[in-house]
């Protein structure tokens, strides 16, 4: 059982230099030496990093989904390592379902109220005699102010 974790181990932190190695910036470099040091003590995470549709780039999604949530983007970095190791955790099947159920929050076009209608120009009131206000007068042009 002890080697198994330990290959498992092995494996994930394999995976996670591979996966980030295209990222340079400072974050991923954190990130990374953040989860290659947890996936060694904890096999939960290593299994998780394991799953071969978890990726650093929807890591990096969730995690500023999550600060979205919050509306709080000044989040240490303790805590965005925190919500990377919940992403790796989770079965993607969860992942899948909360991103539909944010999908189904949003209004349909049936709860949308009805558009109004179109403003009707009012030339057509100049031709059938209707009276016209002195702002939609302005407003087609008939009146220069310019000097």
């Amino acid at each position: 059982m002890k080697t198994e974790n330990l290959k498992t181990e092995e494996k994930a932190v394999k995976k996670l230099e591979k996966m980030m190695e295209p990222y340079k910036s400072q974050f991923a470099w954190y990130l990374l030496v953040h989860l290659r040091s947890r996936c060694r003590v904890d096999p939960v995470l290593a299994a998780g990093i394991l799953q071969e549709e978890k990726t650093y780039a929807g890591c990096y999604i969730y995690i500023n989904n999550q600060m979205a949530k919050t509306g709080n983007w000044n989040i240490p970095d303790k805590d965005k390592f925190s919500m990377a190791e919940e992403y790796f955790r989770k079965p993607e099947k969860l992942m899948v379902d909360n991103k539909n159920s944010h999908q189904g929050e949003k209004k349909q076009e049936s709860d949308l109220p009805a558009q109004k209608p179109a403003k009707k120009d009012r030339t057509d009131d100049i031709v059938s005699g209707k009276q016209m206000s002195l702002f939609d007068y302005i407003s087609k042009g008939k009146i220069n102010f310019s000097l």
